[in-house]
């Protein structure tokens, strides 16, 4: 048994049908190399690829935007309520319900 066997070079590449024909034995009738057209485009274009590209990344930098000015404005409230609550007044530190979470009876 060899281990390491040197490959064997060829001369020349394979085409498709000997390629088949050495996997698959002979061809049978049934089938048949085809060449398949492009499809024609469905409609004319008036945008090309890399202008969607760069509309889509466009899109993408204004999203990062708003998300960037959303936690900017979401922490100046924090640090206004805390600013609030801070103060000393007892009326400002009093927690509001929240309208969305249910009523929560106490026993006396």
């Amino acid at each position: 048994m060899r281990l390491l066997r040197k490959k064997r070079q060829r001369l020349r590449p394979l085409t498709e049908t000997e390629a088949y024909a050495r996997c698959h034995g002979d061809r049978a009738e049934d089938v048949r190399i085809v060449q398949i057209e492009r499809k024609r485009p469905r409609f004319p274009t008036t945008v090309s690829g890399e202008r969607v590209r760069t509309m889509f990344e466009d899109r993408l930098n204004a999203r990062e935007a708003e998300a960037a000015a959303a936690a900017a404005a979401s922490a100046a409230a924090a640090r206004a309520d805390t600013d609030t609550a801070g103060s000393g007044d007892e009326a400002a530190s009093v927690e509001a319900p929240v309208a969305d979470a249910p009523a929560v009876e106490r026993e006396s």
